[in-house]
């Protein structure tokens, strides 16, 4: 596209922007929001979808460690969609907590948390397609891979998502990951 035709995309997105936030602030339920959109005029509705398609994403890291004789390691990883505008419409958060002397995991058992988080009208989390665990205590690792979907749905199915975060924790307290779409 040329940066004509992105610029005209982008005021054409913009025109529905305001739509979206009055559904937004009103805390529509998504059977309302799908009437409300049906009734708006075609090019209108196009803009307000326009608005909720996600395009992009961004990851955030965090890893925090509790030093002891035994240290406690909680990284994590988080997914934000964002639209054309670069506003987040869901975020989804992996995070790991395991226990190591340094050269092994220890008990507690490690664990897992996931937090998916839905911030904008339309879009859901219908929960995990993959959840899977190895390592662990007596082992020099743990790793936990998740795949969440989420699934924006105005008026009918629009987009279908699924972003991946892979964390691996090693007994002398590094880690690895992975976080795609």
């Amino acid at each position: 596209m040329s940066k004509e035709e992105k610029e005209a995309a982008r005021d054409f997105a913009q025109s529905g922007a305001s739509e979206v936030e009055k559904f937004t602030q009103a805390r529509v339920s998504d059977s309302t929001l799908k009437q409300n959109i049906a009734q708006l005029p075609e090019d209108q509705a196009l803009a307000v979808l326009v608005n909720l398609i996600q395009v992009g994403y961004n990851v955030t890291t965090d890893s925090p460690i509790t030093a002891n004789a035994v240290n406690t390691y909680s990284p994590s990883q988080t997914y934000e969609a964002t639209n054309l505008f670069g506003g987040t419409l869901y975020t989804f958060t992996h995070k790991i907590t395991f226990r190591s002397d340094g050269s092994w995991m220890v008990s507690p058992a490690p664990s897992r948390t996931v937090t998916p988080s839905v911030k904008t009208i339309g879009w859901s989390y219908e929960g995990a397609t993959t959840d899977e665990q190895r390592g662990g205590v007596n082992f020099n690792f743990y790793e936990s891979n998740v795949v969440g979907y989420f699934k924006l749905n105005v008026v009918y199915d629009v987009q279908h998502n699924y972003p991946r975060i892979f964390l691996k924790g090693w007994a002398n307290g590094t880690y690895d990951y992975s976080v795609g779409l």
